[in-house]
C-alpha cells in the first residue's frame, strides 16, 4: 500500500517551491485535499503558530484544549443534530453534508492519510488545527458558498482574509486562473474579491464557541458573526454548480478513454 511522504505541519521554515508544486496538483484535482495541507506546511508554519497561541491564551481555547470534546465528534453526531430546531445552524449544516455526501469522519480520514505528522508540534497543536479545519464546512453553510470550483475558491478567499494565510493566498491566486478558463463569462474575479471583503468583516471566527452556535437560528449566527451575503456568487451559484459538474464529467470521460 502506498504511504505518502510525511511532513511536519507546524514548521518555522518556508518552502516556496514545494508549496507551488502542491498548489498545482491541487488545482488539477480540487478533491485532493492533502495538497492543501502540504501547501500550508510549506508556507504557514509561523502563521498557524501565532493562531494557536491566540487560541490557547483565550479561556475558551484553553478549556477546549484541556477538556473539550473534539468538534468533529459533535459534528459527527447526526442524531443530535437532527433533533435541533429546523431553522437552526446545526440542521442547516446537517442538510449540507448529507446533500453533498460529506462527513466529518471522511474528512478526518483524509487528514489521517495525508502524510502530515505532529511529532514536533504535539497533541495540543494537532487538536487545535483539526478544530480549525472542521469549521470549513460550517463556513460553507454560513456563507452560502457551494462546493463548485468558484465556490471553493471564494470560501478560501474569505478564510484567507481571516487567517492571513500565505498558503490560501497562493491557492486562490493560481486557482483563479484555472477558474477563469473553465468558467468563461462568469464573474470569477469579482466573486473572489467579494469573498475577501466579506472575510475581513467577520467577528473573531477563530475564538467562536461553535458548539453553542449550532442550536441557534442560522440567520442569528450570521448576524452575530457579521457574515454577509455573497451576492455576486449567489447570482451564479446554480449555473456554476452545473458547469462544474459538466467539467468534472469531461475530465472523468477523458481519463477513462
Amino acid at each position: 500500500m502506498f504511504q505518502p511522504e510525511t511532513f511536519e505541519i507546524f514548521t518555522p521554515r518556508v518552502y516556496p517551491l514545494r508549496a507551488l508544486a502542491a498548489t498545482l496538483r491541487l488545482i488539477n484535482n480540487k478533491e485532493d485535499t492533502s495538497q492543501v495541507y502540504r501547501v500550508t506546511s510549506s508556507l504557514d508554519g509561523p502563521t498557524i503558530e501565532r493562531a494557536y497561541q491566540i487560541f490557547r491564551s483565550d479561556p475558551m481555547g484553553a478549556e477546549y484544549l484541556a477538556n473539550g470534546r473534539e468538534l468533529r465528534d459533535l459534528l459527527s453526531d447526526r442524531d443530535a443534530l437532527r433533533k435541533l430546531p429546523e431553522n437552526s445552524f446545526g440542521r442547516a449544516y446537517l442538510d449540507f453534508v448529507e446533500s453533498e455526501g460529506l462527513s466529518p469522519e471522511g474528512f478526518q480520514t483524509e487528514m489521517d492519510g495525508s502524510g502530515e505528522v505532529f511529532d514536533e508540534a504535539g497533541p495540543e497543536r494537532q487538536k487545535f488545527l483539526y478544530r480549525v479545519r472542521h469549521t470549513h464546512d460550517l463556513l460553507h453553510v454560513l456563507t452560502g458558498y457551494g462546493r463548485d470550483m468558484i465556490g471553493e475558491l471564494c470560501l478560501l478567499a474569505f478564510t484567507r482574509r481571516i487567517s492571513g494565510s500565505r498558503a490560501l493566498a497562493l491557492i486562490v491566486a493560481l486557482g483563479q486562473f484555472k477558474a477563469i478558463s473553465v468558467f468563461k463569462g462568469y464573474p470569477v474575479r469579482a466573486a473572489l474579491k467579494e469573498g475577501g471583503q466579506l472575510g475581513l468583516a467577520t467577528e473573531r471566527l477563530l475564538l467562536q464557541r461553535w458548539e453553542d452556535l449550532l442550536p441557534l437560528p442560522i440567520e442569528t449566527v450570521r448576524e452575530r458573526l457579521n457574515i454577509g451575503r455573497p451576492e455576486i456568487y449567489l447570482s451564479i451559484k446554480e449555473k456554476a454548480a452545473t458547469r462544474d459538474r459538466d467539467y468534472r464529467q469531461t475530465l472523468t470521460t477523458a481519463e477513462a478513454a
